[in-house]
C-alpha cells in the first residue's frame, strides 16, 4: 500500500510538473508580447475580457496572468476597470483546462498513450539553436508529461481499495444526502478541501484535473466534484494577493477583486448547488452515449458546470454594476 501511495504521489508530482514547465514556456515564447496585449485593451471592455480569456487558455495558468495584471496596475499601465475585465476572462480562460482534460485526458481517445512520443519530439526542438522553438520544444515536453502523469494517475487511483482513509472519508461526505441542510454541509466541507489543495499547491487547473479524475473513478459524485471547483476558484486567487503584499493601493485592490469576485460567485452558487446538483447529475445518467460507461459524460458535465459558472458570475457583475 505504502508503495502504491507513494507512486500516485509520483505521478501527480509529474502531472505538476509538466504543468508547470508547459505554461513557463509558453509565457517565455509569447514573452514581452503578452504584457504588450494586456496593456493594448485597455480603452476596451470586451477586448480586455477577450485578452484575459486567450491568455489563460493558452498558458494554462490564470495566476500567470493574474499577477500579470496586478503588476501593470501597479505600474500605472492598466486602470481597474480594465484590469477587472481581464480577470473576469481570465476566471473563464482557466475553464478551458477541465474541457481540454475531459476530452484528451479522460475519454476513449487518450493522449496518455502518446504522450512520450510528445515528450521526444520536444527533445529534438530543444537541441535548435533557436530561442523561441527551444521554448516550444519545452511546452511540447511539458504537455506530455502532463498527460503521461494523468494516465498514471488514472492507472494507480483505482488499485486503491476502502482500506486507504481518503476513499472512507470521500465516500462518507461525498455520498447522496437527504435534505438540504444535508447538502449544504457536505457541500461547505467539499469546498474548504479546494481552497486549502488549490492554496497549498498554486494551481487551479492541478486540482480541477485531480477533481475530474476522482469523478470519472467514481470516488465522489458531482455534486462533491462540482463544490470542490467552488473551492479550487476560490483558493487560486491567494497567488495574486501574495503578489499584492508588495503593490501599491491600486495594485491591491485589483487583487482584491479577483478574490471578491470568486468569493461571492462560490457564494451564491453554494446556495443553489443542492437544487442544481441533482438536476445535472440526473441529465449525466440519462444521456443516450456510450461515453456513459466510462464516466466521461459526468468530467464532460463538470466541465460545463466550470464553465457556465464563471460565465454566469461575470454576467451578475455586470447586471449589478459592480465594475
Amino acid at each position: 500500500m505504502v508503495l502504491l501511495v507513494l507512486n500516485i504521489l509520483g505521478a501527480l508530482a509529474l502531472f505538476i510538473y509538466g504543468m508547470k514547465v508547459m505554461s513557463d514556456a509558453v509565457q517565455r515564447m509569447a514573452g514581452s508580447g503578452l504584457r504588450k496585449a494586456l496593456r493594448a485593451v485597455a480603452s476596451n471592455r470586451f477586448g480586455a475580457w477577450t485578452t484575459g480569456f486567450f491568455a489563460t487558455s493558452l498558458i494554462q495558468s490564470s495566476s500567470a496572468v493574474t499577477v500579470m495584471v496586478v503588476s501593470l496596475v501597479n505600474a500605472g499601465m492598466l486602470a481597474f476597470n480594465e484590469a477587472a475585465f481581464l480577470i473576469m476572462g481570465s476566471n473563464v480562460g482557466t475553464t478551458m483546462t477541465a474541457w481540454l482534460i475531459s476530452l484528451l485526458g479522460l475519454g476513449q481517445f487518450s493522449l496518455s498513450a502518446i504522450s512520450l512520443p510528445f515528450v521526444g519530439v520536444g527533445l529534438i526542438l530543444l537541441l535548435v539553436n533557436k530561442e523561441q522553438l527551444r521554448a516550444l520544444g519545452e511546452s511540447v515536453i511539458g504537455f506530455g508529461l502532463l498527460f503521461l502523469g494523468l494516465g498514471l494517475l488514472k492507472e494507480g487511483i483505482p488499485r486503491l481499495d476502502e482500506s486507504f482513509p481518503l476513499i472512507g472519508l470521500m465516500q462518507e461526505f461525498g455520498g447522496p444526502t437527504e435534505t438540504y441542510f444535508e447538502s449544504l454541509f457536505s457541500s461547505l466541507l467539499f469546498i474548504a478541501v479546494g481552497v486549502v489543495f488549490t492554496m497549498i499547491l498554486q494551481s487551479s487547473s492541478v486540482t480541477t484535473a485531480f477533481t475530474l479524475l476522482l469523478i470519472s473513478q467514481e470516488w465522489i459524485g458531482l455534486p462533491s466534484g462540482m463544490a470542490l471547483i467552488l473551492g479550487e476558484n476560490i483558493g487560486t486567487t491567494m497567488t495574486a494577493n501574495l503578489a499584492a503584499v508588495v503593490a501599491n493601493v491600486h495594485g491591491k485592490r485589483v487583487a482584491r477583486f479577483h478574490f471578491l469576485f470568486n468569493l461571492i460567485g462560490s457564494v451564491w452558487m453554494f446556495f443553489l448547488l443542492p437544487v442544481l446538483a441533482p438536476l445535472i447529475t440526473t441529465f449525466a445518467e440519462n444521456v443516450n452515449s456510450d461515453l456513459a460507461n466510462e464516466r466521461t459524460i459526468f468530467t464532460l458535465s463538470l466541465a460545463a458546470f466550470h464553465t457556465l459558472f464563471n460565465l454566469l458570475n461575470v454576467l451578475l457583475f455586470l447586471s449589478t454594476d459592480l465594475v
